[in-house]
This record gives structure tokens, sequence and C-alpha cells, in this order.
């Protein structure tokens, strides 16, 4: 089995859509290439705590469009407030935590016939209970938290910021291809025993 057809069956959230409630804050991730979707819960919360969960369900993206619909019912409402490519990292610095997103990438070539992109465009979105956009932070956040918050905005990640989904920057080639031989032989001995792939269990689960 290639390298490529293992990657196939590696669930890769490419695409991200980011709701909001009144209590919570919503990640769904899209996988076009399987056709599933998964959804991380982000408690919309001041103070120094981070609560988020990861939704144990793999959905086909009808059911995940039914989950959002009954949130949406049973919330008061819900709100698309950004579309992404990627979650860079929540950060805090003396009040509630942010959200960095990769709003907008670029293709700029291949690694091992692997894609790789640079961030043309961010986004912060605040997790605090009042605020969601950072353009719209209430004017009484401290002295702190605005300078905090401006140097992060000042980090330019357009420059020199590189990813891929389904290839390891951080790693040597080497190591990749070490990793990409141990993932073909657990793909073949998951095939011979009959387990389901990702895509399976979605279609699978009610």
């Amino acid at each position: 089995m290639s390298s490529a057809a293992v990657d196939k069956r590696i669930e890769s959230y490419r695409r991200l859509h980011i709701y909001a409630s009144k209590s919570r804050l919503y990640v769904v991730g899209h996988d076009e290439q399987l056709g599933i979707c998964r959804i991380l819960k982000f408690r919309r919360q001041d103070g120094p705590r981070l609560d988020v969960v990861e939704d144990p369900i793999v959905y086909t993206p009808d059911q995940c469009n039914l989950v959002l619909r009954r949130v949406h019912e049973q919330s008061g409402g819900l709100q698309l407030i950004c579309k992404g490519h990627g979650i860079i990292g929540c950060f805090r610095f003396t009040d509630s935590y942010y959200l960095l997103v990769v709003a907008r990438r670029e293709y700029v070539g291949h690694i091992c016939g692997h894609k790789v992109y640079h961030i043309a465009e961010t986004s912060l979105i605040s997790l605090s209970a009042s605020q969601l956009r950072v353009d719209n932070m209430a004017a009484a956040d401290s002295t702190a938290e605005k300078r905090y918050r401006k140097l992060l905005l000042g980090m330019d990640l357009t420059r020199n910021f590189f990813f891929s989904y389904n290839y390891s920057l951080a790693h040597t080639l080497q190591h990749n291809h070490q990793q990409a031989a141990a993932a073909t032989a657990a793909a073949t001995a998951a095939s011979a025993q009959g387990v389901p792939s990702s895509a399976e269990r979605a279609a699978q689960s009610p």
C-alpha cells in the first residue's frame, strides 16, 4: 500500500465553521475527502479557566447540520461568526481566553507529494462570556490586556509561518518516512482484521 493510500484514511479537517451561542462556541471541522465532521465545544466564560470538550461522535454532514439545528433551537440562537482552515492555538493574558484561527491560507508547494500552505490571514476570537470579536472588545479592558493583545496581533504570521495537514514540517524527512511506513503497516493490519474506517464508522452511526 502506498503512502498516498494511507493518507486517505487519516482524518484531516481542512475547513472550519465557527458558531457562537450565548454560552458556547462550536468549532465544526469538515473532512471533505472522507465526508465526515467533528465538533469542538468551548464554553464562553471570563476568568482563567479554559473549558473545551471534543464531541466523540464522528458525524456525516447531514447529521452535523441536524445537531447544529437542535443547538440553535435549544440555545436561543446560533450564529456563524467565522470560517477558517485551522486553529493556531488558545491564548490568555490577564482575563479570558482567545482562539486564534487561520482565516485564509495560500498554497505554496509540495513536499513529498504533500501540500504545504502559508497563513494569509488570521482571526482572533474571544472566549469571553460578553464579547466575541476583538474589534468589538469592551473599552473597560485593562491596559495590560490591551497591550498584550496588541502584541499578539502585531505578530505577522503571514510571512514565515508554513503548515501542512498531513506532513509534519517540524520533523526530519527520515522521521516522516519512518512514520509513513508504520502507518502503512498499521493500516494493512487493520484492513486484514476488518476494522472499519472513519468514513464507515460515520455511515454506521445513528
